[in-house]
């Protein structure tokens, strides 16, 4: 016959696996009248559904867009009765499908709680899906996804600085009277980060059931909320009733995380402190026997060195409306060299006019008083952010 298009390809391939997805859960359907699974399967208690995070990868960490990618694996596990089925029937005690087959039947046949992240830039994208139903309803449902998450970063210390990175999972639609989060230790595995700027810590879980209490009072003023339930002894008084108010269950995770500070320190913070150094030779040129225009020439051709110093550097740093330590230490050489400038100017003039000695004095003070203030200058403000 004449070639196919690629839609025509496309709408075959899903109609064969439709008709194999009916061949296999026909049993089920033919078992047990058909229910709705738009809603949790105990429609009077919180359905507890484990949750766990394995392979966990910090892909980048993009600071001045206040934006890192997450990547690892998401694994859930709960019980659903609905889904259970006759393993003679079926011909195996579990049903797995993988892909396209999986993301279907979780939007057509199979309750789920529908995770997301909270705090992610865009949707995340779920590489591989896999969904496992047991015989006795036991659904487990695990995702490889890749995901941008916003995260807040104060770069004040710079290169020097450190920060808690974080991201928390919350059901897209179902309320903590709904579903609730249930983990222990093994529900986060192993991780691995890839960002070499930065030293990452392990992951810190924290597992938040989304239920809190306030007292109300008969006219229907509140108090609260606070922590505790209500029963044993009542933290509601005066006539007071402890009432549960129902928000979300969350997973959150939280990193630490410190960048890698050596590259800006051998390759920008020491070449800059090097060059402001080399400027405080006009103090070693004796002012009585070198010309005021030669040391001069020394000390503006440092100034100059540390202006494409810093625009060469700078196309590498992030850009920020407030000032980082980095920017406070070529500032500050900056001023140093403008200053060293402006006493070699004074110097010459005290040795030119009735006060030499003076000039001289100063010029052999300054040689070691500058350097030493200098350093000890950048050392202070290193030693602060660190």
């Amino acid at each position: 016959g004449p070639p196919r298009s690629a839609s025509e390809v496309t709408r075959m391939r899903r109609l064969f696996l439709w008709l194999v997805i009916a061949a296999v859960f026909s049993p089920m359907a033919a078992a047990q009248p058909a229910l709705s699974v738009a809603m949790p399967p105990d429609a009077q208690n919180p359905t507890p559904v484990w949750i766990g995070l394995d392979d966990l990868r910090v892909f980048s960490i993009e600071e001045q867009d206040e934006v890192y990618q997450l990547g690892g694996r998401l694994l859930m596990r709960w019980v659903d009765p609905r889904q259970a089925f006759d393993p003679e029937s079926v011909g195996n005690f579990r049903l797995e499908l993988q892909g396209e087959a999986a993301t279907d039947m979780l939007d057509e046949a199979v309750w789920w709680p529908e995770i997301e992240f909270v705090d992610a830039v865009g949707s995340r994208d779920r590489m591989a899906v896999n969904l496992t139903l047991d015989a006795d309803g036991e659904v487990w449902y695990r995702e490889r996804f890749l995901v941008d998450v916003k995260q807040d970063f104060y770069l004040g210390d710079f290169p020097f600085d450190q920060h808690v990175i974080s991201f928390t999972l919350e059901p897209f639609t179902y309320g903590s009277s709904a579903v609730r989060f249930v983990g222990d230790e093994s529900s986060i595995g192993t991780s691995t980060w890839e960002p070499t700027e930065w030293v990452v810590g392990e992951p810190v879980l924290e597992l938040s059931d989304g239920v809190s209490h306030v007292c109300r009072a008969p006219d229907g003023a509140e108090e609260g909320p606070f922590d505790g339930g209500c029963d044993g002894a009542s933290q509601c008084q005066g006539g007071t009733v402890c009432e549960e108010r129902y928000g979300f269950t969350a997973m959150t995770v939280s990193m630490d995380v410190a960048r890698v500070s050596s590259h800006y320190i051998g390759n920008i913070i020491l070449p800059l402190v090097l060059i402001v150094l080399i400027t405080t030779a006009v103090f070693w040129m004796d002012p009585g026997q070198t010309h005021l225009g030669d040391r001069l020439m020394l000390a503006f051709t440092s100034l100059l060195t540390v202006v494409a110093f810093d625009l060469v550097t700078s196309g590498s740093l992030p850009k920020l409306w407030y000032s980082t330590v980095l920017d406070r230490i070529v500032t500050a050489s900056y001023v140093f060299v403008a200053v060293t400038i402006a006493f070699a100017v004074v110097i010459d003039q005290l040795d030119r006019g009735r006060h030499a000695g003076r000039g001289q004095t100063l010029n052999k003070i300054l040689r070691w008083v500058f350097p030493a203030a200098y350093v000890v200058g950048v050392a202070i403000l290193i030693l602060a952010a660190a």
